[in-house]
Parts: C-alpha cells; sequence; structure tokens
C-alpha cells in the first residue's frame, strides 16, 4: 500500500511540474511588446504601413500611409484618408491603450507596440481596419 501511495505521489509531484514548465514556452529574455501603459513617447516617430485588412481581408486601400508622432507637441502627422488636415492633436486613453486624434473620426486601439513594430486596429466607415506600421528602413 505504501508503494502504491509514494507511485501516485510521484505522479501528481511529475505532472505538476510538467505543466508548470510547459507553460513557459516562450523565451524570458524575450520582451512581448504589448499596449497597455503606453506613452506618446514610446511610439513617437515615423510610422510606415507595412500590412493591412479590411474587414480580415488584406487590402490595399491604405498603401503607402504613414504617421509622424511628436510626443512633445503632442500631434500626429498622417496622410492616412480620414480628414481634411494632415496634422492634429493626438492623446492616449487612460490605460494607454488607445491613440485618440482630436480632428479625426476615428481612434486607433494599439494592439502591440515595439521598437520597430506597431499593431493597431480601428474602424472607420463602417469597416474594421487592422494595420501593421514600422519604421522607415535607413540607408
Amino acid at each position: 500500500m505504501n508503494f502504491k501511495l509514494i507511485c501516485s505521489f510521484l505522479l501528481i509531484l511529475a505532472l505538476g511540474f510538467a505543466s508548470c514548465t510547459g507553460a513557459e514556452s516562450e523565451d524570458p529574455n524575450v520582451d512581448t511588446p504589448t499596449a497597455d501603459g503606453l506613452q506618446l513617447s514610446d511610439i513617437e516617430g515615423q510610422w510606415i504601413l507595412s500590412s493591412a485588412k479590411m474587414d480580415g481581408a488584406s487590402s490595399n486601400m491604405l498603401d503607402e500611409s504613414y504617421f509622424n508622432i511628436d510626443a512633445a507637441s503632442k500631434q500626429i502627422k498622417t496622410n492616412m484618408p480620414f480628414s481634411d488636415s494632415e496634422e492634429t492633436a493626438i492623446s492616449f486613453d487612460q490605460d494607454g491603450s488607445k491613440l485618440i486624434p482630436e480632428n479625426i473620426e476615428t481612434s486607433f486601439n494599439i494592439q502591440s507596440a515595439s521598437d520597430d513594430k506597431l499593431v493597431m486596429n480601428f474602424e472607420f466607415a463602417n469597416h474594421e481596419f487592422t494595420t501593421t506600421f514600422e519604421r522607415p528602413v535607413e540607408e
């Protein structure tokens, strides 16, 4: 009976250990970017559209779009087709996950942000867009 009890305990211990180590399959040294708590200075600078989806399908409607974010003046400059003005004031919502332009009829939900990639989604003209912007390649 002690043998069965010990085997059961060891099996439970082994399964518990395996489930704990399996949960950390990602490299803990890799910084996974998230949108929570962003500051404008975290995403400041120029961003060029690298891909866009409209209602889940690839779209070229926004090709050659860019954002240029100036944290000091809290301004965003873009050629995206939302407004007559190329430049407008911007702010973040309280949790830092939504970019809110002043003169544009939409806001941008930031899905992830890193030094070289900015993924946002937004709704415009009854369509859901998901966009990926990257830093321009310096030559």
